[in-house]
């Protein structure tokens, strides 16, 4: 089988880099540059899939060892409550002095708070339990991915603002910049009412308009912004105050060079160009596309391509992204078309397709909900048969022949395709009975469908911990409907006792850009009764149907 091409770089030589890397402008360029000069290492050139006319995918670096790909992030850890966290009872003691609100007056305005899930498993980030020759836990240990990660449970009741560095060992390139027009107004607040749901703009003109019937048909218009205070109180209104300080004290186009400006008006900035995602590439192996082609099983490797390869040695058909996160390409054909959805459509109907995460899905709710959102949105584009499968664990969830499905199929594990182990949750029929029951207290039909739609979903996405990480936008894409449907109902849910949010589920536009985007995103964890079950887990080769192997 022929090995994919690598090209190696030294810190003393840019050669390499600069025909690499040349085509992305020169921040682009620079950032390259300043990863390269940082380590040796090689790059790993990726293939886009033959026959749709996609562009040339950029290399990833792999450096030799693990370089600063950003800049330190300063925060601190507020402990508001203990309230849906995973706690031992030993743990249990440590956290409970620190359950109060941390006194955010005296942290400065630019370190970041993080609380509830996420500061659980940042907290937790590379700690792990260890087992007796019976199965039971007899301790932890601790090993840091990072320098600067914590030590757990040493580091729990931390309240100083503190920072952490980024290390990665796989870096991709950064999207090149181009100039992003937008308008705005220090004063005031601009919008209109179209594409919102009438329950957003119920709300809306009760609290802004007045109650006015005219006001739900208004064209667009004005709403006063607060004054801006550097001695805010309230910690979001002093951020967005030294921002717009920032923002005014810039020099054009981006700022003001110091004078404040009245009126809505337009500002020019460079910006990263979102359209392309130079990381959320299929990657398909030259001698793998006519595999795809005429195979009757196709695997999807949703953790980097150097495992990919490792089943093509196997003589499978296989394509690959670079991690768990980016199985979601929504980047243009040549015709304008989603490039997953377009690769599906050719080449992926009819067959059988399985999902390949690493072994720590079975501890890893990250990875567990993103092969599973990949899944549904597979059977979405028409895929009928798909399959998740992975190097087998033990009943603790621990890999037994490699984490790895590159160590599972080499000198690890030597173990073979037919044996990775299916992953699969269901909903009991009384689970499902539960669900309708709960859902018929809706006051409409739509509402019935939409809240029973959203609940199985979300259960079988977080599976049967509950915990579903992922944004709404991606349960949304993976649904094939709209965040503002996810989040009406997933608001009516909680209400209702069936999921509990780790924080508020608000939306809210950009202060200066005016976009819509999420405030710190919660982590939902769905209600016991209504949870999934996991299925016996099988070796693949007991549940597919075609060859695991093409010619």
């Amino acid at each position: 089988m022929g090995r994919r091409p690598y090209t190696p770089w030294e810190k003393d030589e840019d050669d390499p880099i600069r025909a690499a890397y040349g085509g992305l402008g020169t921040a682009g360029l620079n950032f390259a540059l300043k990863i390269a000069k940082q380590s040796p290492g090689y790059l790993i050139n990726r293939f886009p899939p033959g026959g749709l006319g996609l562009d040339d995918i950029y290399p990833e670096f792999r450096p030799k060892n693990k370089v600063k790909a950003s800049r330190s992030i300063w925060h601190v850890h507020v402990y508001t409550h203990t309230q849906g966290l995973t706690l031992d009872s030993e743990v249990e003691e440590l956290v409970r002095p620190y359950v109060r609100a941390s006194r955010l007056e005296t942290i400065p305005w630019y370190v970041r708070t993080l609380s509830g899930q996420a500061l659980e498993d940042h907290v937790k980030r590379g700690f792990g339990y260890t087992y007796d020759a019976n199965g039971l836990i007899d301790g932890w240990e601790q090993t840091p991915k990072d320098p600067t990660d914590h030590l757990y449970p040493r580091d729990w009741g931390s309240t100083d603002w503190h920072k952490h560095q980024a290390w990665a060992k796989y870096v991709f390139p950064s999207s090149p910049r181009i100039d992003d027009l937008y308008t705005h107004d220090h004063r005031a607040r601009w919008h209109d009412h179209e594409g919102h749901s009438d329950k957003w703009i119920t709300a809306h003109v009760a609290k802004d308009h007045s109650d006015s019937d005219e006001a739900w048909y208004g064209q667009r218009h004005e709403h006063p912004r607060a004054p801006i205070d550097l001695n805010a109180q309230d910690r979001e209104a002093l951020i967005k105050a030294h921002a717009a300080m920032i923002h005014i004290a810039k020099l054009a186009p981006a700022g003001h060079g110091g004078i404040d400006i009245a009126g809505e008006h337009e500002h020019t900035r460079r910006d990263k160009d979102k359209s392309l995602n130079l990381a959320c590439r299929l990657d398909v192996h030259p001698l793998a596309m006519e595999k795809i082609r005429r195979a009757e099983v196709v695997f999807f490797v949703i953790e980097g391509c150097l495992k990919s390869d490792s089943i093509l040695a196997k003589g499978a058909a296989v394509f690959s992204v670079p991690s768990v996160s980016l199985w979601d390409c929504q980047g243009k054909t040549a015709t304008g078309t989603e490039e997953l959805r377009t690769f599906v459509a050719a080449y992926l109907k009819g067959k059988e397709v399985v999902i390949v995460p690493d072994a720590d899905w079975a501890d890893n709710k990250q990875v567990r909900s993103q092969a599973r959102l990949c899944r549904a949105t597979l059977n979405r584009y028409g895929v009928e048969s798909v399959h998740i499968a992975a190097p087998p664990v033990d009943e603790n969830g621990k890999p037994t022949r490699g984490k790895g499905v590159d160590d599972f199929l080499g000198e690890v594990g030597h173990g073979e395709l037919s044996e990775l182990q299916t992953i699969d949750f269901y909903l009991l029929e009384e689970t499902k009975a539960l669900i309708k029951r709960l859902v018929r207290r809706s006051t409409r039909i739509e509402q019935v469908h939409r809240n029973g739609d959203v609940l199985e979903s979300l259960a079988l996405f977080a599976g049967p911990t509950g915990v579903l990480p992922s944004s709404m936008g991606m349960v949304a894409r993976a649904m094939g409907t709209s965040r503002q449907r996810v989040t009406d109902a997933v608001n009516q849910l909680e209400a209702w006792g069936a999921l509990s949010t780790d924080r508020p589920l608000v939306e809210r536009r950009g202060y200066w850009t005016g976009k819509l985007e999420w405030s710190n995103a919660p982590v939902i964890e769905i209600a016991e009764q209504y949870r999934a079950h996991e299925a016996k887990r099988l070796p693949l080769g007991d549940v597919v149907i075609g060859s695991l192997t093409t010619p």
